[in-house]
């Protein structure tokens, strides 16, 4: 937790430089170049808190929370790595990371419904469950065209504004079930 805070308030202090006003392209960039480490080093956490805790859940049952709330996180790092590409910050390295946390989510979000012995995911059978992730699935479907196609001209922009908190609302709500 020491490397975590230690990340957190250097990242802290961009992420205020742009709730300020400051959209510089040095402020974006350094919240681009800060915000994965922070992400890795606090699942890292996470992992020690799950492993510590003694939790008697099925190993399935634990990956199937485990991803179902990465799932979150993913939809807003595909929309950060989007307004990171429309910023003109190393767009290449942007674009190609975009596609895998696109490929990723996709996966993931298949994996949950149907089960993926890769991922380590069973499947849902719970019909309240499934449901919400037809939700999710829906919003995705409607999203997935704007990443895919790198789309940051106005409209593809506002589709992005548009389509992100949603998706993170009811990936939230998913979560949460489980």
């Amino acid at each position: 937790m020491e490397t975590v805070t230690g990340l957190w308030t250097e990242f802290h202090k961009n992420v205020d430089a742009v709730l300020g006003g400051d959209t510089s392209k040095a402020v974006l960039e350094k919240v681009g170049q800060q915000n994965l480490p922070l992400l890795k080093n606090m699942n890292v956490a996470v992992q020690m808190y799950a492993k510590a805790s003694g939790s008697s859940l099925d190993a399935g049952v634990a990956t199937t929370i485990n991803l179902a709330g990465k799932q979150r996180m993913l939809t807003q790092k595909m929309t950060k790595e989007l307004l990171l590409v429309a910023s003109d910050i190393d767009v290449e390295a942007n674009t190609e990371s975009l596609k895998k946390t696109v490929n990723l989510f996709e996966r993931t979000l298949k994996g949950l419904v149907e089960g993926d012995a890769d991922l380590g995911l069973p499947g849902t059978q719970d019909s309240a469950i499934l449901e919400q992730l037809t939700t999710v699935q829906g919003l995705w479907a409607s999203y997935k065209p704007t990443l895919d196609t790198v789309d940051v001209s106005p409209e593809g922009l506002k589709k992005a504004a548009d389509a992100n908190l949603p998706l993170l609302k009811e990936m939230n709500k998913a979560v949460k079930m489980y």
